[in-house]
């Protein structure tokens, strides 16, 4: 069919920002899926359970095709699959242009543990892959221990496809390493192409982290691209990613939305600071990937609560899919706006460790409704004090009124 349909930001779960490439295996996946229903999530719209990387075997077949890891997913991902689906979900995978994937570049995968792992960058590989001086390729597709899809593309989408797959993340991952990618348009534009000859509508999410600009071509082909490097479980990585997604504002339209990373909302070290992080996520009409083991969440965490704030959602989900731009309103407070085709909302965000009161910024039309970290304060108070880490969203519009 197509490359998908869906024109609003993309919501689900993905395993890597709860797990990495190391607890995951086909209970727990399912675990988490079934929290999303339980937990209400699923009826709020995160409809999507993605696989990150992890879960290959160490090795291809003696065909090249790629293999489930048989301890970890010992029924096998098409019937992973066929149980994601049967719970009313959608269902992802990752895959990587080049010879290697993240977790086998970064953490050793399949010859290491959690410990052992090399979770810092190696500045030395770095400067390579920004120079253009990796080592040059070798000629013929992929080895059998190489689990990124480089020269094996359509084997490895056809092999997603027959899975069952509604959702593909794909990540770079110093794919210039041993091949000949230098130019980042080119493997994910192919993969599109080969997404789009399938007999099934595939959700592409890219993951460049900005390195070649994406937000002036991957609108072309993809439903989201990444604009930064990962996300880290902090305010300092949640609000940095936001600054630096919200200068790529005119890029963001219905379909093909700005990617700031998955959420880190139930990893944080506050509550505050999750509800802040989904609502500002929610104006950079940013996708909603839930990134908590789910396992461990009840049904009053407040964590739940900030996951299907309808307010944030409707905010996300607004079907004219615009980013919000920043603007400055001193010293340690952030300020984004989003203009709807009815009303403008505003949301001030407190990053310092300390509460602060400011003036309500303006917004465009009478005010209909005020809120600081989700509660609602009244449409005509003046002065808005915001606890650190924390929001007010100020909104004009009938649409907003309480």
């Amino acid at each position: 069919m197509t490359l998908s349909t869906r024109t609003t930001p993309a919501m689900g779960w993905n395993s890597w920002n709860a797990f990495r490439c190391y607890e995951i295996d086909e209970a727990t996946i399912l675990a988490n899926a079934d929290q999303l229903v339980a937990l209400g999530l699923a009826d709020a719209g995160y409809d999507t359970v993605v696989v990150d990387d992890g879960w290959q075997a160490a090795h291809r077949d003696a065909d090249g095709t790629l293999q489930a890891d048989p301890v970890r997913f010992p029924s096998g991902i098409g019937w992973l699959g066929e149980q994601i689906h049967a719970r009313g979900l959608r269902f992802g995978l990752y895959l990587a242009p080049g010879r290697k994937t993240c977790a086998q570049i970064w953490d050793g995968y399949g010859h290491c543990t959690r410990g052992d792992a090399v979770l810092t960058p190696d500045a030395a590989l770095i400067a390579e892959a920004q120079t253009g001086t990796m080592t040059p390729p070798e000629s013929g597709p992929g080895r059998i221990a190489d689990l990124g899809s480089w020269q094996r593309e359509s084997q490895d989408l056809d092999l997603l496809t027959g899975w069952g797959v509604d959702y593909l993340k794909y990540d770079w991952c110093m794919a210039e390493r041993e091949t000949d990618l230098q130019e980042h348009r080119g493997p994910f534009a192919r993969m599109a192409q080969l997404i789009a000859g399938q007999d099934r509508e595939i959700h592409y999410s890219i993951s460049e982290y900005g390195f070649q600009a994406p937000w002036k071509w991957a609108g072309e082909f993809a439903n989201s691209w990444r604009t930064t490097d990962d996300i880290g479980a902090s305010a300092d990585s949640v609000f940095q990613i936001a600054r630096d997604t919200a200068e790529h504002a005119a890029a963001t339209r219905p379909g093909h939305v700005n990617d700031p990373d998955m959420l880190h909302a139930g990893n944080l070290p506050s509550p505050v600071l999750d509800r802040t992080h989904v609502l500002l996520w929610s104006m950079l009409a940013a996708p909603l990937m839930i990134g908590t083991d789910l396992r461990r969440v009840r049904a009053d965490d407040p964590i739940v609560a900030a996951l299907t704030d309808r307010v944030a959602l409707s905010i996300d989900q607004d079907a004219e899919v615009s980013c919000a731009v920043r603007t400055n309103a001193g010293e340690g407070v952030d300020v984004y706006r989003r203009t709807f085709a009815e009303g403008e909302a505003v949301l001030a965000v407190n990053t310092g460790v300390t509460e602060v009161t400011i003036d309500v910024p303006p917004v465009g039309g009478p005010i209909a409704s005020i809120r600081i970290d989700g509660h609602e304060v009244g449409a005509d108070a003046r002065r808005l004090t915001i606890p650190s880490w924390g929001a007010a969203l100020v909104r004009s519009g009938a649409r907003w009124a309480v």
